[in-house]
């Protein structure tokens, strides 16, 4: 059985041009409100990624910048 953060099956498309990282962030953010996630679930989870991944690639600490 997978772990409850991960999914069995993915399939998401999504096209858009002319967009920079933030707008990207937008439409996501749209994108789950859509298929019903609420509001402070989609932002604790945008602000794990941003601590797992933001560590990994650009030595950023949530601590240290806020």
């Amino acid at each position: 059985m997978a772990p409850t953060d991960c999914a069995n099956y993915q399939e998401i498309n999504h096209q858009c041009s002319g967009v920079n990282a933030f707008g990207l962030v937008r439409q996501f953010y749209q994108f789950a409100l859509g298929c019903g996630y609420a509001p402070q679930n989609i932002v604790d989870a945008f602000e794990a990624m941003a601590d797992e991944y933001g560590s990994a690639h650009c030595d950023y600490d949530k601590e240290k910048t806020d």
